[in-house]
């Protein structure tokens, strides 16, 4: 009988997120903390138009150091040639996705199974 040691290395491979917006490259974190996940969740959710200003800063201070996340903020009040808020929610969600996240959608209809007549029998439809 061997005394064998079994181990399993958890560490992942982390990827490289990063975007070009008007021809300059911004790199985000490689990973982020449950806690950093738990806000970006909170930002991504609670956008309104009242609040998507502070919302997209408070997004991009977390997923990028103070330099990019600096310059996106920067490139948000830019008067002449801004980062509009369609394009930065397009950002938003697919670092989002980046990260492992889904934004949250309402899933279709489902099928309740064979159609029926507005009686509640089944259709004829097809015989």
């Amino acid at each position: 009988m061997s005394d064998s040691v079994r181990m399993k290395d958890f560490a992942k491979k982390k990827k490289v997120v990063q975007f070009v917006f008007d021809g300059e490259v911004y790199r985000c974190y490689p990973g982020l903390a449950p806690e950093g996940l738990q806000e970006l969740i909170k930002y991504a959710d609670d956008i309104t138009p009242q609040n998507a200003l502070a919302s997209l800063d408070g997004f991009f201070g977390i997923v990028m150091n103070e330099e990019n996340a600096r310059k996106i903020q920067l490139k948000l009040r830019d008067k002449e040639s801004p980062l509009e808020i369609d394009v930065a929610t397009d950002m938003m969600l697919w670092i989002l996705e980046e990260f492992g996240l889904r934004p949250t959608q309402s899933s279709p209809d489902s099928s309740t199974g064979s159609p029926t007549g507005g009686d509640g029998s089944p259709s004829e439809a097809g015989a």
